[in-house]
């Protein structure tokens, strides 16, 4: 999924890795967007602090954004460890990162906004997790140019079946199927914040064949890209 109504003015918002998205809005955005190595942070805590930032990190790999009242705290935390990053030393910084993911952590999941209708990265115990984070990286760098599955089945060393059922499950998609929303995104970025034809955006967004764009992009956003982009 991508998110068309955020970063509304001074929203605070964290992604999981490597969960596609785009931002839409009317004006300068003042928002500020938080995403970190995840699987970096889990090897540095301690097993019971493990337990709690694993949990936090499932949420967060849907996407969420922050309710006005609970944000305040993690926003003067991470305005503090910005300005500060070249005055203070390693570790020092590193305590108040912990903070801020404490202090985020700790924020009731009732008090925030789930973006994505599904997640992207928060399959830590599923068999072929990092194939799987592989092959959605390989995607999102290489959306623009020709992707054939089988490229990918060599990259991630899987058969095609084990691949498929694995993908979907990781993404929810089938792969053809989070090619092409992948591609769409970039469109709908293009579409709304260049000038660019609608065949420019498709061929800049993978799709070689303008007629197939005008297709999926309909079937995905239920109008074509003129009328996406006339709404815009």
């Amino acid at each position: 999924d991508e998110s068309t109504n955020i970063p509304t003015s001074e929203s605070l918002v964290i992604l999981g890795r490597g969960l596609p998205h785009y931002w839409k809005f009317n004006s300068t955005s003042s928002g500020i967007c938080i995403q970190f190595n995840d699987s970096r942070l889990l090897g540095l805590l301690t097993e019971k602090s493990r337990v709690e930032a694993k949990e936090f990190i499932d949420r967060a790999s849907f996407g969420l954004e922050f309710a006005s009242e609970e944000r305040d705290a993690a926003m003067e935390l991470l305005l503090q460890l910005s300005s500060e990053l070249e005055s203070k030393g390693g570790l020092q910084k590193f305590g108040l990162f912990l903070q801020l993911i404490g202090t985020l952590a700790q924020v009731e999941p009732d008090t925030t906004r789930r973006i994505s209708s599904m997640s992207f990265d928060g399959l830590f115990n599923e068999d072929n997790y990092f194939e799987m984070q592989i092959a959605v990286d390989w995607i999102m760098s290489n959306y623009q140019s020709e992707i054939r599955l089988v490229d990918v089945l060599e990259l991630v060393k899987m058969s095609k079946t084990s691949f498929s059922r694995h993908f979907g499950k990781f993404t929810g998609l089938s792969f053809s199927k989070f090619v092409n929303e992948t591609r769409i995104s970039n469109a709908c970025l293009l579409l709304h914040s260049t000038e660019y034809s609608i065949s420019e955006i498709a061929l800049d967004s993978g799709f070689s064949n303008l007629s197939n764009f005008n297709r999926l992009f309909r079937q995905s956003k239920g109008i074509a890209p003129s009328q996406y982009r006339a709404g815009s």
